[in-house]
């Protein structure tokens, strides 16, 4: 068999990969559903993994009010965040965040740049 050439499907094998899609499809429907209700809470640590940020930027955000998050302290008296799956979830899917996004304030403009190198 030539190594370009691609193999056809019988009209069992098209059946079986149309219902395997369909399944796939069902399975991810139900899991980004569950994962809008969810109630299960996670840590700093996690949450900060899941939205591939830094635990400091994921605290800034909720000091912004950006992420919504339960704070409290432990027995040694240090805050700490707890996080909804489901407040993850749409932090992701209502912002559409990306790095450079998030951080966008913390970077001067050219023109107050320009100001503060020659004190124009």
């Amino acid at each position: 068999m030539n190594e370009n050439s691609i193999p056809t499907m019988t009209r069992s094998e098209k059946l079986l990969l149309e219902k395997i899609e369909g399944l796939e499809r069902l399975i991810k429907a139900i899991l980004n559903k569950e994962a809008e209700n969810s109630i299960e809470e996670i840590s700093l640590s996690k949450a900060a993994k899941k939205l591939h940020l830094s635990p400091d930027t994921v605290v800034d955000l909720v000091k912004k009010g950006q992420l919504e998050a339960r704070t409290y302290k432990d027995g040694d008296r240090k805050t700490r965040y707890r996080f909804k799956v489901s407040s993850i979830h749409n932090f992701q899917k209502e912002t559409k965040y990306d790095h450079i996004s998030i951080h966008a304030e913390e970077f001067e403009s050219a023109e107050d740049m320009a100001k503060r190198i020659f004190n124009v």
